[in-house]
């Protein structure tokens, strides 16, 4: 009777190796950025080019070039390469308006409709209710117009007048559709005002400004609003659809909105300078990063996450995406620009494996879609079924080996053989259950006909190891039933 338990005992403890490998490879692999991490990220999402860099106590502490520019050239992308950013304009440009209130040139809480000159308030406005440039600042002022598409740059821009009044290609007209502070209402034609206030208030354009008041101060020098580039090691990377495939290019009036172009590094100097370092006046940040009502997760330019403990914005120009996020109590932070329509779910992955290597549980919740982070760990399980099938195999064939050591004695109905048998038969049965995550599989295993692909993805690292060891214990119970102990045939007396 024992022996013929070997081969019981020996899937049991396989079935168990199968669930601690499985757990402890999925942990080990989804908190870490690598290069490697990085690249596959990119290839399965299909985005062509992505700098990421991560920012350690209020310092750059890593730069991770992956991919190319331009699926066209395919040169390689570098820290030198700059990117449109889309909505991360938007907490630079609470910068430099923050400054010209500190200076005097524009007021914090007087109504914003008050400081145009006479006769330069866009029409639209003249009848709306007070509003203020902190509620501007926080998407509280009820403007309208959430974004804009750009323009091609062969086109003329309009000028701030017209484009407000409707002439931005498609955007619409920026005027009040709710009471001023009543709820959030993401309004980048909001911005677009103010920047044309700043331009009448100081006689510059808004890429002067900028310049003045943060490019060159946090030495920024890749940075432009406008488009240009300035001199230096630079290069542009090019927009693609989210086939990666090369799209046009598009500029912007609004460049508070939607305009900044720069290099990853430079991004993430404007972030080291958000962690109330000794450059920046403490006030200065305070009036911008606190809460503002009627909703706490925003603050005056930029989002706040997980209740305040990490603030950022995302950013999305057609054929372009960006993130950042940072912690000022750690003085820790990531930045994630892409040259890919596509790049959207890059850029959440890569926060949501920044914020788990962080060990903020406060800040995991910014991971605000599961799924999308679900999915960015396909490559890590993948690694792990393929480690938790070896070392299945291996324990159990070393099992088999050193019992037929002791044995010595060579029998298809012997224990150790058969416990080999078991072995293999449970890695087949290991192998086996990774190709039930398929949603064939699920469909086989449960009868139902709408499962998305890799359905189990989407369950938490112990439920899929478990599930795996279950396939492959009942699989391996199945193909070595398959076979009977050799029985000797007594001879007649």
């Amino acid at each position: 009777m024992r022996g013929r338990r070997d081969p019981v005992v020996c899937w049991c403890v396989g079935a168990v190796l199968t669930l601690l490998a499985s757990v402890a490879a999925s942990e080990a692999g989804q908190l870490r950025l690598t290069q490697d991490r990085l690249s596959e990220l990119a290839s399965e999402h299909t985005v062509p080019g992505a700098v990421v860099v991560r920012v350690t106590d209020g310092t750059i502490k890593t730069v991770f070039n992956v991919g190319v520019e331009s699926t066209v050239t395919n040169r390689p992308v570098s820290e030198q390469t700059r990117f449109q950013v889309g909505s991360l304009s938007k907490p630079v440009a609470a910068w430099v308006f923050a400054a010209l209130a500190d200076d005097g040139q524009l007021s914090w809480t007087n109504d914003l409709r008050g400081q145009f000159p006479t006769g330069r308030l866009p029409g639209a406005l003249v009848s709306a209710q007070p509003f203020s440039l902190l509620q501007v600042m926080s998407h509280s002022a009820g403007l309208s117009l959430g974004g804009y598409p750009g323009f091609p740059v062969d086109v003329p821009l309009p000028d701030y007048a017209d484009h407000l009044a409707g002439d931005n290609n498609g955007a619409g007209v920026v005027q009040q559709l709710t009471e001023p502070g009543a709820q959030f209402s993401y309004s980048g034609g909001g911005y677009t005002l103010v920047e044309y206030l700043a331009t009448l208030k100081t006689g510059e354009d808004f890429n002067a400004l900028a310049q003045e008041r943060v490019f060159r101060p946090l030495g920024m020098s890749s940075a432009s609003f406008d488009g240009t580039r300035p001199r230096g090691p630079w290069s542009d990377a090019a927009a693609h659809d989210a086939h990666g495939n090369p799209i046009a290019a598009h500029r912007f009036r609004a460049n508070a909105a939607a305009g900044l172009t720069l290099t990853a590094s430079d991004y993430a100097r404007f972030l080291i300078a958000n962690l109330s370092l000794n450059d920046v006046n403490r006030s200065f940040l305070d009036q911008l990063h606190q809460p503002s009502a009627p909703e706490a997760f925003m603050a005056h330019g930029f989002f706040r996450y997980a209740d305040g403990a990490l603030l950022g914005h995302n950013g999305s120009n057609f054929g372009w995406k960006a993130a950042f996020r940072f912690d000022p109590k750690t003085q820790a932070g990531i930045v994630s620009l892409t040259n890919a329509e596509s790049g959207g779910r890059f850029n959440q992955a890569v926060l949501c494996t920044w914020i788990r290597d962080q060990g903020n549980e406060l800040g995991a919740r910014a991971c605000a879609d599961a799924r999308v982070e679900a999915q960015s760990q396909h490559s890590q399980r993948l690694v792990a079924t393929r480690i938790a099938t070896g070392v299945t195999l291996v324990a159990l064939a070393l099992t088999g080996f050193l019992r037929w050591r002791r044995w010595r004695v060579v029998s298809f109905d012997n224990a150790p053989l058969r416990c080999v048998l078991a072995g293999i038969v449970l890695a087949i049965g290991a192998l086996a259950a990774v190709l039930l995550e398929t949603s064939v599989g699920v469909q086989v295993m449960t009868g139902f006909r709408s499962v998305p692909m890799r359905t189990l993805e989407f369950l938490p690292p112990e439920v899929i190891g478990l599930y795996r060891a279950i396939v492959a214990a009942l699989v391996s119970f199945a193909l070595a039933g398959l076979h009977r102990p050799v029985t000797a045939v007594q001879p007649e007396s």
